[in-house]
């Protein structure tokens, strides 16, 4: 079978590889269509390695390992909680925001901010936390966001900001603050944020000016924002904003409490997609298959990929046949 191997400055390598036997507890996936995100460049970039960084893809199961239950040959298989699940994890893990199995006091509002609107974890951020009667949700973005506006519920306080619009971080962390004090939330704060861009200015300059006070009255607790990516520098984070990192390869570990929250939520997602009140994100076929992922991982490095994810299939990839192939629905 063809492996794409991506190096630290972002090409790629196609080597041929055997096809590996999924062990104890294991899968095999014979992989339709691959997906990509910005850490697929970045991971190799940052560690200086060349590996395969790609794990979002969809296809069938081809085999599975010993004691394995609920799969079997010939399911349709996809990574789609790869995403889902950084966002189930920020919001209801980290940040500890009530979920939608939680019944919450009568008028209780839990203000909540969402930095990369467009972004596939941010999307699925606000799909969660509209599901889950979180209000007000703030979602910062640009014209590029759109799509999730259907998401939020200006009846409830719910409000969207074009980011490009402020001239500044300063200015658009003053725009937070206002929305804050006028939406009716307890000390007119919010205590919970997630940053789904994670870059030097957004969750510094922008979340933790806004959100920067005492701990919350009746609870105790402090601010607190969920980073998708790793915080380097935190020297600009406002001393009374904590910064957690949420992820999602907890999900499988041995530890029971990670475990069974990731069992739980991917019953969810599939519940969510049955039911229509979660979507996948937009997305955009590259030409090529594998030979096209270059290209794609450049445009991600690049920031040319605004509000979709750019996906590949395997049967456009040079020397690849399509016997005994099949196209997903």
């Amino acid at each position: 079978m063809k492996e794409a191997i991506v190096h630290p400055d972002t090409t790629v390598t196609i080597q041929e590889v055997p096809i590996p036997i999924p062990a104890r507890k294991q899968i095999l996936i014979k992989v339709v269509a691959f997906g990509t995100n910005p850490k697929d460049w970045k991971i190799p970039a940052w560690q200086n390695l060349s590996m395969n960084s790609g794990d979002d893809v969809a296809g069938y199961v081809e085999a599975v390992g010993e004691d394995v239950i609920e799969f079997q040959k010939g399911d349709r298989a996809a990574t789609m909680p790869l995403t889902f699940l950084t966002a189930a994890f920020a919001l209801f893990y980290d940040l500890e925001l009530p979920t939608l199995l939680d019944k919450q006091p009568n008028g209780r509002r839990t203000a909540f901010i969402i930095y990369g609107a467009s972004t596939a974890v941010g999307a699925f951020a606000i799909k969660l936390a509209s599901a889950a009667h979180i209000h007000p949700i703030i979602a910062i973005g640009s014209r590029n966001s759109d799509f999730v506006k259907e998401y939020l519920q200006e009846s409830e306080g719910d409000a969207f900001l074009d980011y490009t619009t402020y001239e500044s971080h300063g200015l658009l962390s003053s725009a937070l603050r206002a929305i804050l004090s006028a939406s009716n939330v307890p000390e007119g704060r919010s205590f919970h944020a997630l940053d789904a861009v994670s870059i030097p200015g957004t969750y510094d300059n922008v979340l933790s000016r806004a959100m920067a006070g005492p701990p919350q009255q009746v609870t105790g607790q402090r601010p607190r924002i969920a980073v998708t990516f790793p915080v380097q520098d935190r020297t600009m984070v406002d001393k009374s904003v904590d910064i957690v990192e949420p992820r999602v390869n907890r999900a499988h570990s041995d530890d029971l409490s990670y475990m069974s929250f990731g069992t739980a939520w991917c019953a969810m997602l599939e519940q969510g997609l049955r039911g229509g009140w979660i979507k996948p994100h937009p997305h955009r076929v590259i030409l090529g298959g594998l030979e096209g992922l270059g290209g794609a991982l450049q445009e991600l490095k690049m920031g040319k990929v605004k509000a979709k994810k750019l996906i590949g299939r395997i049967e456009g990839t040079p020397g690849i046949t399509n016997r005994g192939a099949r196209r997903l629905n």
